[in-house]
């Protein structure tokens, strides 16, 4: 939130209207259940704030590379949260504890999409643009 917070307060202060939504994989915040859903937080900030607790796209660990894509339980979250919002502008900040389909949803709605890119986990399952073996990765030959 630290870099996130400013620009939020910012569009409000210009007067649009501003929702965060974030995971709670920065915190490890999961509990026994593990099921994902939303939880909203209340803060001093002059935005509203939502969390999805228990993702399924955890934070580090990469058991799963497809579930980095898709996941039917986060994808469900997301979708009411866009439908109920009706934003015009999305701006994914880090995709850490999201699915990459984030993406497709808000654009499949004609929303704007702006994405501030941080690590490489578009392009990089490990996220860092190492390979298996400790070296520096190309990454894509295909730009």
């Amino acid at each position: 939130m630290n870099y996130t917070r400013p620009i939020a307060s910012c569009f409000v202060e210009m007067e649009h209207e501003v929702h965060y939504l974030y995971s709670g994989t920065w915190d490890y915040l999961y509990n026994l259940l593990m099921l994902p859903y939303l939880r909203r937080v209340d803060t001093d900030f002059n935005f509203s704030c939502a969390e999805i607790v228990n993702s399924t796209n955890f934070r580090i660990i990469m058991v799963f590379p497809n579930w980095d894509v898709r996941s039917a339980a986060i994808e469900k979250i997301v979708n009411k949260c866009l439908d109920r919002i009706k934003p015009d502008v999305v701006h994914i900040h880090s995709r850490v504890g999201f699915p990459a389909i984030i993406n497709k949803l808000a654009h499949d709605r004609q929303i704007v999409v702006c994405n501030t890119i941080h690590t490489y986990g578009y392009i990089c399952q490990k996220r860092v643009m190492i390979d298996y073996q400790g070296e520096t990765c190309e990454g894509p030959t295909d730009f």
